[in-house]
């Protein structure tokens, strides 16, 4: 029981250890994302987009574009769109236990 009881704890750090690395991850790829590199993406979809059928496109337009808006004023229409990362079902890598020590 006395090895037990401080497991818990331990067990809830290593699991924010690679939560925390796979939003490291995330966000590493995400910096590395250029507008050229956008630019070149979306050409690749907008050749694509003829062949798919009604279903697929409508089932691919539902996974990319996360909310459309539109201003009845001005009739501007902004649409916020979710990039997927893909990491590859990576986790964190066993170690041994490292206490953390406040920064």
């Amino acid at each position: 029981r006395k090895i037990d009881k401080p497991e818990h704890p331990r067990n809830a750090l290593v699991s924010d250890i690679g939560r925390l690395e796979a939003e490291y991850t995330a966000a590493s790829m995400l910096d590395n994302i250029s507008e050229a590199k956008i630019n070149q993406f979306l050409r690749g979809i907008t050749e694509n987009m003829e062949s798919l059928s009604r279903e697929a496109l409508k089932d691919f337009l539902t996974n990319v574009i996360g909310q459309v808006s539109l201003d009845p004023a001005t009739h501007v229409c902004q649409i916020n769109y979710r990039i997927g990362i893909n990491l590859g079902g990576k986790v964190a890598s066993p170690r041994g236990f490292e206490p953390l020590l406040p920064g």
